[in-house]
């Protein structure tokens, strides 16, 4: 059973050069996720999900190994020595702090290079939102450190409707972490600085 909406709007006001006003208080909108579309068949595609979980279990693949992982794990060892006398939070800290002053953090790599070891990002200095966040995991758990994934979206595009379960619905991935005296921190890339802020929020969440 097919469903077709169809509606026009005219005349509205353009609201591109007003930044930071939150439209969804000040002018009416609509929202829309696409569940499934159909091609030359009755076949259907699937590109949504029927529940948050399966959101969420759509980022496994990122720290799934995939021989990511290749001659890492000597590398940690060694590169921990630098920041002996610190427990294990501010070992992590530390190095966030050492990859925001030497690493070049770009948004997106070139397809070619986006499933190299970690280990050749490192000796580039050179790496991707997506697998800095897989360094950092494979950092956190090596020191033990528990943490979680937070999803969030961008307060200026409007709050997350629980009831349309999409990914899209997401604008930023970020990491909480746990320090050794129980208490939280986050850390989300910063589009605006190229870098990860550690005990910061964007203000725009």
């Amino acid at each position: 059973m097919f469903e077709i909406f169809q509606w026009k709007l005219e005349n509205l006001p353009a609201i591109t050069n007003d930044a930071y006003s939150i439209w969804e208080d000040e002018l009416p909108y609509v929202f829309y996720y696409l569940e499934k579309v159909y091609y030359n068949s009755n076949l259907p595609y699937w590109i949504s999900e029927e529940s948050w979980e399966g959101v969420i279990n759509r980022y496994d693949w990122i720290f799934n190994d995939n021989g990511k992982t290749n001659g890492l794990k000597r590398w940690v060892e060694e590169e921990m020595v630098k920041f002996d006398g610190e427990d294990s939070f501010e070992k992590f800290r530390s190095f966030v702090h050492h990859v925001n002053g030497t690493y070049d953090i770009v948004q997106k790599l070139p397809d070619s290079e986006e499933l190299l070891p970690l280990i050749d990002y490192i000796a580039n200095r050179r790496i991707d939102e997506v697998n800095l966040t897989v360094l950092y995991d494979k950092l956190l758990k090596h020191l033990a450190i528990e943490y979680e994934l937070v999803f969030a979206r961008n307060r200026y595009e409007g709050e997350v409707d629980a009831m349309s379960i999409s990914g899209g619905q997401f604008t930023n991935v970020g990491l909480r972490i746990q320090d050794n005296e129980g208490g939280f921190h986050y850390l989300f890339p910063s589009k605006r600085y190229s870098n990860w802020l550690l005990g910061e929020v964007p203000y725009y969440l």
